[in-house]
């Protein structure tokens, strides 16, 4: 049995998905980033200036991040659905897809599917494992979709160092850098005023996750990683109930 609604919603949420990176290939492109170097003679300081363009670009970004995001537990919601009203029409179960905190809570929630369709109940439990400590994926789509209805799911930046940056001071050429972290729309590296800067070099970084269960993992791999766990589980589903009607 064809779970036609649910996969409708993945392929949607694989749409946005797309979106998102071609999105973040634009914010992080190298021309969407300038630098300049500025002397400071009072302070004896000599900087490189990086701004990065877009940015500002992030709040839009995150809604189609809440748009993939909703779309794919939505695929979850609806092919669960289709199972209990195939399998157990007229039953008194929730028809929201079962993620919980942990193994005894999914245990409670699936009492009456375990008295009716036990097998059901041992796929979720054994195969699926929707809770903490079991599927990896799972749980964190089912917190990020309850946050952005709060909330945007604003990203955040992370990068390594900068990349090309070389310096001269007066015995010989070094490569120069910064630590690590969250980036703004403008940074900067200082330096002593008499050490020359032969290429001001590029800012790579990444777009991740800035709060939640997948803090400061890449939004796009996430989001993969999200769409290939569902389509999962909808294919156990529809092969459960298959099975099941056959």
């Amino acid at each position: 049995m064809a779970f036609r609604d649910s996969r409708l919603k993945i392929e949607r949420a694989n749409e946005h998905i797309r979106e998102v990176e071609k999105r973040i290939k634009l914010i992080t492109a190298p021309d969407s980033q300038t630098s300049r170097v500025e002397i400071h003679a009072e302070a004896k300081v000599k900087s490189v200036h990086y701004h990065l363009k877009r940015l500002g670009d992030l709040p839009e970004l995150a809604l189609v991040m809440g748009d993939a995001i909703h779309n794919l537990k939505t695929a979850l919601d609806y092919a669960w659905f289709q199972t209990i009203s195939t399998l157990m029409p007229g039953g008194d179960v929730r028809f929201k897809f079962p993620i919980y905190p942990s193994v005894d809570q999914l245990v409670s929630a699936l009492s009456g599917v375990s008295a009716a369709r036990p097998r059901l109940a041992t796929l979720i439990l054994r195969e699926i494992k929707p809770y903490d400590g079991g599927n990896f994926y799972l749980r964190p789509l089912h917190k990020l979709d309850i946050r952005d209805k709060h909330e945007l799911l604003i990203p955040a930046t992370n990068y390594g160092n900068v990349s090309g940056l070389k310096v001269k001071d007066q015995y010989r050429s070094v490569s120069g850098g910064s630590w690590g972290g969250e980036l703004g729309e403008e940074f900067h590296i200082d330096f002593p005023q008499d050490v020359e800067i032969e290429d001001k070099g590029r800012v790579p970084f990444g777009i991740v996750f800035k709060e939640g269960p997948m803090k400061n993992m890449e939004v796009s791999d996430v989001l993969k990683e999200f769409s290939g766990t569902v389509l999962g589980v909808v294919k156990l589903l529809e092969k459960f109930v298959e099975n099941e009607i056959a």
